[in-house]
Formats: C-alpha cells, sequence, structure tokens
C-alpha cells in the first residue's frame, strides 16, 4: 500500500468519524429539546396549579372573587388582592407565550392557554387591570392579547 492509498483511507477513516459524531450529536440535541420541552411543561403545570392553589386552599380570594364575579364593588384591600392575582397571573400567561415562542410548548398547549386567557377577560377587574397595565408586559404578548381581545 503506498503513501497516497495510505492517506486517502485515513480521509475516509475520518470522514465517516465525523459522520458518526454528528449522528450522535443530533441525538443527543433531540433528547436535550425533549427533556427541557418535559420540563417546561411540568413548570407550567405547577405554576397552574399554584394560580389556582389561592382559591382552592380556603383562604379568602375564592370568596372575593365570588362576590367580584357576582357584581359587588370591590374597592380597597380586596381591589388590591384581585389587582395582585391579575398580575400574577399575565405574568404566569406571558410566560407561557413565551415558552411557545421558543418552542418549547406546541400549538396545541398553547391554544389551551389562550382559552384561558379568554376566560381572564370575562373577570371585569382583570380587563380593567389589563386596560391600565398592558404596558408593562412585552409587545409580543401585548399583541397576542390584542388579537384575543378582537375576536
Amino acid at each position: 500500500m503506498n503513501w497516497e492509498a495510505l492517506g486517502a483511507l485515513a480521509e475516509l477513516v475520518g470522514a465517516v468519524g465525523v459522520i458518526v459524531s454528528l449522528l450522535y450529536l443530533a441525538g443527543q440535541v433531540r433528547q436535550n429539546t425533549n427533556l427541557a420541552r418535559a420540563q417546561t411543561r411540568q413548570a407550567m403545570a405547577d405554576g397552574a396549579q399554584g394560580l389556582a392553589s389561592d382559591l382552592l386552599d380556603g383562604g379568602d380570594m375564592a370568596p372575593l372573587v365570588w362576590r367580584h364575579l357576582s357584581g359587588e364593588k370591590v374597592e380597597g384591600e380586596d381591589l388590591l388582592k384581585l389587582t395582585a392575582r391579575a398580575y400574577r397571573d399575565f405574568r404566569f400567561m406571558e410566560n407561557a407565550h413565551y415558552q411557545h415562542s421558543l418552542g418549547l410548548l406546541t400549538k396545541e398547549e398553547w391554544e389551551g392557554f389562550r382559552v384561558n386567557l379568554r376566560i381572564l377577560f370575562e373577570i371585569p377587574a382583570y380587563r380593567e387591570y389589563w386596560e391600565t397595565q398592558a404596558s408593562i408586559y412585552s409587545p409580543r404578548f401585548r399583541k397576542e392579547i390584542a388579537s384575543l381581545i378582537e375576536k
């Protein structure tokens, strides 16, 4: 075997090695993406459970929300509680929107969040909050909300 043949063989072995490495890395990236999606989904599920916990834990938030939805005027400390809850809920939804834009939430998962956003806008205090505080949220999220409100 001459030196040219040996050089060609070495190049072939190197090329095969590069291809095998690329295939391995592609598998690792796919596995990492799936893990990131799973972690995001779990974090969003935990967050959603946290949002509901103050309504389910027997505190004063559930009666307050019920009174508000029944048309009772909410003022003072109660209005502050509803405003803080609206802030928290919209930040959670903004995060879900961001995760969707990164591809970590599927379109179907994001559509579920959009349904929840529509429900939030049925709450008068949330609509009022959004009208006065929308500017603190990202432009992309505000655009999403605008498209949701238009429908």
